[in-house]
C-alpha cells in the first residue's frame, strides 16, 4: 500500500514563536478532497474544526518545531531557513516512511530543492512532488497546512497566557505584534527573551530600527 504524506509550514515569516512543519500521511489520495484548504485563507473557527477532522482521516501526521533559539543559532553557523526546512522536512517523511511527498515548496527553484531534500532521506526513492502553492493545489498538503497553522497559533496563545502579555500573532505585519516588538526592543518583557527571533532581519526592515539588541 502506497504511503502519501504532505508537507507544510506555518511560522516562516513572524519575529515570534517556532516554525512549524506538519507532515499528514495518507493511504489514500483523494482522503483530504473537500477538506484541506490552505490554512490562510480560513477563520480561526474553520481551522480548528478541520484540524480535528483531519486528525481523523489521516493515517498519521508529524510535527517539527523549531524555536526561535534554534533558527537563530543555525543562522549565526551560515544555515539559512531554506536550508533549515528541508532538513526538517526530511525528518518528518524519514519519520512516516512515505513513499510520496507532495510539499508546498520553500525554496524559489524546486528542482533544486528536490536535489537537496533527498540527501536528507533515509529513501532515496521517496517520490517528491515539490511546487510553489501546493497548499492549494493539494488538498493533503492544504490538509498539513491546517495542522500546522493551529499548532502555531496554540504556542503563540499560550505564550501570551503563560507570561500574561498581548503580543498579537507573532507577524510583523500584525500592528499588536508591531507594538509588542517596539516595547520589547526598548527593554521591556525580557521573560519572553528566548521567544524572539533575534536574527530576523524582518524585525529591522518592518519596524525600521535603526539601533536593536538583535543580532
Amino acid at each position: 500500500m502506497v504511503k502519501i504524506c504532505g508537507i507544510d509550514e506555518a511560522g516562516r515569516g513572524p519575529v515570534i514563536g517556532d516554525l512549524v512543519i506538519c507532515g499528514v500521511l495518507t493511504n489514500l489520495a483523494d482522503n483530504f478532497d473537500g477538506l484541506g484548504f490552505d490554512s490562510k485563507t480560513l477563520t480561526p473557527k474553520k481551522r480548528e474544526e478541520l484540524f480535528l477532522k483531519i486528525k481523523e482521516k489521516a493515517s498519521s501526521y508529524a510535527l517539527r518545531n523549531v524555536s526561535a533559539k534554534e533558527i537563530d543559532l543555525k543562522n549565526s553557523l551560515g544555515v539559512n531557513l531554506n536550508t533549515l526546512e528541508f532538513m526538517k522536512m526530511a525528518e518528518v517523511i524519514n519519520e512516516l516512511n512515505a513513499d510520496i511527498a507532495y510539499i508546498d515548496c520553500p525554496h524559489p527553484i524546486p528542482e533544486k530543492f528536490k536535489i537537496e531534500l533527498r540527501g536528507y532521506l533515509n529513501n532515496k526513492n521517496v517520490e517528491i512532488i515539490a511546487e510553489h502553492k501546493a497548499d492549494f493545489k493539494y488538498p493533503i498538503v492544504g490538509a498539513a497546512s491546517i495542522i500546522a497553522k493551529v499548532t502555531r497559533d496554540a504556542m503563540v496563545k499560550k505564550i501570551e497566557t503563560d507570561y500574561n502579555l498581548h503580543i498579537g500573532s507573532g507577524y510583523p505585519a500584525d500592528p499588536n505584534t508591531v507594538k509588542f516588538v517596539n516595547e520589547f526592543l526598548n527593554g521591556k518583557h525580557d521573560e519572553i527573551d528566548e521567544f524572539v527571533r533575534h536574527s530576523w532581519s524582518t524585525i529591522k526592515s518592518k519596524l525600521n530600527k535603526s539601533q536593536t539588541r538583535l543580532i
